[in-house]
């Protein structure tokens, strides 16, 4: 498996952070897509979806092709709920969709969140569930993901 190297970014203020970001996405978008033919990245919720909106935009500005077909999306900080339906205000992979996956062309079968077929055990039994969930979600991201994008 290949190593990563993290980079800590300081934005000046709040809204010099979508550009930050973008430039920083671009880049190694470019680069990954050059060396591997695929880009993968790690996605969280709070504020990141909004930031990410208007991120095609910032590819055609660069007139970089975004290659989205391309992209494989792991949720980084998923919580134990639905991504749909009347309980899924706290889904992190819901926001992502609304404010930028949806719009992206990403294909839905390169985004990775939790097996949501294993929530149906949560009211009867957290931690059996919650560690079900954590050992699957593992299993697709690390097996079938990082392997295999490395």
């Amino acid at each position: 498996m290949t190593s990563y190297k993290g980079r800590l970014l300081v934005s000046s203020s709040k809204a010099t952070i979508a550009p930050l970001l973008h430039s920083t996405i671009i880049s190694a978008c470019s680069s990954a897509l050059a060396s591997r033919d695929a880009f993968t990245i790690a996605l969280s919720g709070g504020s990141l979806p909004s930031f990410l909106a208007s991120l095609s935009g910032s590819f055609a500005e660069a007139k970089v092709d975004p290659q989205f077909n391309k992209w494989h999306v792991i949720l980084a900080d998923e919580r134990c709920v639905p991504s749909t339906g009347p309980n899924s205000d706290d889904s992190n992979l819901r926001s992502c969709r609304e404010k930028f996956l949806d719009a992206s062309g990403i294909p839905t079968n390169q985004i990775y969140g939790i097996d949501e077929s294993l929530l149906s055990g949560m009211d009867a039994d957290p931690a059996g569930c919650t560690d079900r969930i954590a050992t699957s979600y593992q299993d697709e991201v690390v097996t079938n993901v990082l392997s295999k994008s490395g």
